[in-house]
């Protein structure tokens, strides 16, 4: 299994980046072969519901956000089982709760169009309550981050639990 995270930035200039970010992100999924597997803290069932939720929540955010989408794709080798849908649900509520968005509204979508299964995440990386994004949601600060606080480890390093 490997997880990779979406990153397309909006280009400058562009009015209506976010509703374009979410609603043809979701308006993707409708057109390719994928089912809406999972939604979490979000009302709606349709893309264009789903869109709109997105965007009513990412307009509460600072203007400094520049990218309010979050869009990670768990793939798994074309040899490898798809997981029961309870185990894929799991993981994906875990993952979120590690990235800092267990209370954002997302939503999951299997995908079928390739050789091996995938699944879709897609978030706000605006928080709901605050308007602000999560500490760790956009990791480009997280190196700096570790460094200041000692925690630092080369590329080297063997993890260790704790």
């Amino acid at each position: 299994m490997i997880i990779k995270i979406i990153r397309k930035p909006p280009k400058p200039g562009n009015r209506g980046t976010r509703a374009r970010g979410f609603a043809a992100l979701l308006h993707y999924h409708d057109r390719h072969e994928s089912e809406l597997c999972l939604t979490e803290n979000i009302i709606g069932n349709t893309s264009v519901e789903l869109a709109q939720y997105f965007m009513d929540v990412s307009t509460r955010s600072s203007s400094r956000v520049k990218d309010p989408v979050f869009h990670a794709v768990v793939s798994f080798a074309y040899n490898e089982v798809d997981p029961a849908p309870e185990v894929i649900e799991a993981m994906a509520r875990q993952y979120l709760q590690k990235m800092g968005y267990a209370n954002q509204p997302w939503v999951m979508y299997r995908h079928t169009d390739k050789q091996h299964i995938h699944y879709h995440i897609i978030s706000s990386r605006v928080d709901v309550r605050s308007g602000k994004v999560p500490k760790f949601s956009l990791c480009s600060s997280g190196v700096t981050w570790f460094q200041g606080k000692n925690k630092w480890q080369s590329g080297g390093t063997t993890p260790s639990a704790g």
